[in-house]
């Protein structure tokens, strides 16, 4: 079962970052800009000691559509939990969204999928 994790804060702490990469593998960040989520996906590159391609922090700036709306999401893939597939991770990010918005969109939020067939929305 794959999860996606929410840290909606301007902000993030480095350590908050890699451990819910670590233990879930996609982390979005509503609320960073792409700038500072660089530096934050670098600073956890070598937080995790990322010093091979065998495992590696995506980062992608994913196109969602939520009740009807387009958005745009900073979104962390890590590829020694979540294998990124580009259009099956982008389902399953709008799948967490959705339920996100719907749960008020709060700082911190565990989506956990149940869909087994990532290729559906």
């Amino acid at each position: 079962m794959q999860s996606v994790v929410f840290l909606d804060d301007a902000e993030v702490a480095l350590d908050d970052l890699v451990d819910a990469l670590e233990t879930h593998g996609v982390v979005v960040l509503d609320s960073m800009f792409r700038g500072p989520a660089r530096v934050l996906r670098d600073q956890a590159v070598n937080a995790m000691q990322l010093n091979n391609e065998e495992e590696v922090i995506n980062h992608c700036e994913l196109e969602v559509f939520v009740g009807g709306e387009l958005s745009y999401v900073t979104t962390f893939f890590y590829s020694g939990k979540h294998l990124f597939h580009h259009q099956r991770s982008q389902c399953l990010v709008e799948r967490a969204m959705a339920e996100w918005v719907a749960k008020g969109q709060p700082r911190y939020y565990v989506f956990r999928d149940r869909v087994r067939a990532y290729g559906k929305h």
